[in-house]
């Protein structure tokens, strides 16, 4: 059966692609400054670009019986606000259809259509999945620092500018004017010379938003703090965690997959402290405390799953946290986060491809193991 998909899927990617020849010309040119995911896929000309457009396309042509106009107008989209979930949502039905059972496509519930419904092994599970994506203040720190780029790559510089970002440069300076000052600051020395020198950002009207040296070309946005993250995923994942309500009157698991955007700094470390709680260091002070001296881990009580009374959010059965690598070689890593208080239990024979937090009792969440190595990834 599964021979016969692949075959199928085979077909119709040849004869109905996604992206044709004439889609693909009306595209513009791929700027390395700024372009959309989706034109850079297209017209990026590297072997890894054109690799992640032949799995989407595969990937694309096994779901096309179903008709989804919606999900191929998203994959169409220079948005990447519409194109990135909707390839996540082709990512995760193939690592679903590959790895785990079948996935049927919005199936309808009583209360809503999420993305999959899975079956395998006698065992059906409600997938929903969400996206995390840049915020827009993100997006225009983005948009800000690329511009400056393109006004710095105006003077043919035969040296590097490396910049950072303290915070988001306000609209109301003047890239041009800034650049233009910064490269007259900047005496005529030898690229040598130059490697590692400090630049005074004060005299150029940068103070206090960036810092600056001469080397290798690396931009950055404002550093992010974990917390605002941490809670990002938490305020995401409330919403998914509401939905569904048929599933406990069904005894059906609820798994969400939360996945991170291209440009999203989250990591394993931030989901489980979205779902269990922060982690924080306890140093013992003795006096009747932890011994002298020692040190230990612990979580406090708020995590999303974790509330000081475990009752809120036990329809969410399982969190997987997917990230895609869209580098030379495109792979992904996926962890399962399972919910000790869920009211339907996901089983974990399902997802033996994935490395899975197990909990031996609902008593703390650090009594979670890992089923393997959480650091591991699914070639594509």
């Amino acid at each position: 059966m599964r021979r016969f998909e692949s075959l199928l899927a085979h077909i119709t990617k040849i004869l109905f692609p996604l992206y044709d020849n004439q889609f693909i010309r009306r595209q513009p040119d791929f700027d390395p400054r700024g372009s959309a995911f989706l034109i850079a896929m297209l017209k990026r000309d590297a072997d890894f670009t054109r690799n992640l457009r032949n799995n989407v396309e595969t990937w694309y042509a096994k779901v096309r019986r179903f008709r989804d106009d919606d999900l191929r107008a998203r994959l169409r989209s220079d948005n990447d606000r519409q194109f990135e979930p909707a390839l996540y949502e082709l990512l995760v039905h193939e690592l679903l259809h590959r790895f785990v059972g079948r996935a049927h496509w919005k199936p309808e519930l009583p209360d809503g259509r999420p993305e999959f419904l899975l079956r395998s092994r006698g065992v059906k599970a409600i997938v929903e999945v969400a996206t995390l994506l840049r915020t827009p203040e993100q997006e225009q720190a983005e948009h800000r620092i690329q511009d400056f780029r393109r006004e710095v790559d105006k003077h043919n510089l035969t040296y590097s500018l490396g910049l950072e970002l303290k915070e988001h440069i306000p609209l109301s300076i003047n890239l041009r004017e800034v650049s233009e000052r910064l490269v007259g600051i900047i005496p005529p020395l030898e690229d040598g010379q130059l490697e590692g020198r400090k630049i005074d950002l004060d005299a150029v009207g940068l103070k206090g938003f960036a810092q600056a040296q001469i080397r290798g070309f690396e931009s950055t946005l404002p550093p992010v703090e974990r917390g605002t993250e941490v809670k990002r995923i938490r305020r995401v994942l409330v919403q998914k965690a509401r939905k569904y309500k048929s599933v406990k009157k069904q005894q059906i698991p609820f798994v969400v997959v939360m996945c991170a955007g291209q440009h999203v700094h989250i990591g394993l470390q931030d989901m489980l402290n979205a779902l269990y709680g922060t982690e924080q260091i306890i140093v013992g002070l003795g006096r009747g405390g932890p011994p002298l001296g020692s040190i230990a881990t612990a979580r406090r009580r708020d995590g999303l799953v974790t509330p000081p009374k475990p009752t809120r959010y036990t329809r969410v059965s399982a969190i997987i946290f997917c990230a895609l690598d869209v580098a030379e070689d495109l792979s992904c890593t996926c962890y399962v986060l399972h919910n000790p208080w869920a009211q339907n239990r996901l089983p974990a024979s399902l997802f033996t491809r994935f490395p899975q937090l197990l909990f031996r009792d609902e008593g703390s969440p650090l009594s979670g193991e890992w089923t393997q190595t959480p650091v591991q990834s699914i070639p594509l």
